[in-house]
């Protein structure tokens, strides 16, 4: 696809890159994502973290929680800050995979940055937090949602 705009004189730029990967990423290409993240690096296109969240989200989604952490790396290399809906997708992967030393790292990052998770996210800690046997953690999340007028998703 990208070749046959680039043959019709179209110079792609990383929005447009990132709009392919994101394709690619809802529907789980992630050989063609890295294909692509790769292409746009060796054209000079630099990311923007926009891209790095399509990228992270895209690997975590997938339980490729190392190539997520590898790209959160990346994106904290080139000099951009997660934002929250990076938090956002690392901590709900990160409670899908029951990992509660990435979950809380990452908790406690987000929090002294001044965000706030989303619905979603709390919903993914009460959860996490209640199967790894952590119930009055769980609580304390639930309570302190509520606290900051927040629902969870259920």
């Amino acid at each position: 696809m990208l070749n046959e705009l680039v043959a019709k004189g179209f110079a792609p730029n990383s929005i447009t890159y990132n709009t392919l990967i994101g394709g690619y990423r809802r529907s789980r290409n992630l050989k063609e994502i890295l294909k692509l993240h790769g292409e746009m690096m060796t054209k000079g296109l630099n990311p923007n973290p926009d891209n790095y969240n399509v990228l992270i989200s895209g690997f975590a989604e997938a339980g490729m929680m190392r190539e997520a952490s590898d790209f959160l790396h990346e994106m904290k290399q080139r000099g951009f800050t997660p934002n929250l809906p990076t938090y956002n997708s690392l901590i709900c992967a990160w409670c899908k995979y029951r990992n509660s030393i990435e979950v809380t790292r990452l908790l406690k990052e987000l929090l002294e940055k001044g965000f706030v998770l989303n619905s979603r996210a709390f919903r993914s800690l009460i959860i996490h937090f209640a199967k790894t046997g952590e119930k009055r953690r769980a609580q304390r999340v639930l309570k302190w949602l509520l606290k900051k007028g927040l629902v969870p998703e259920l």
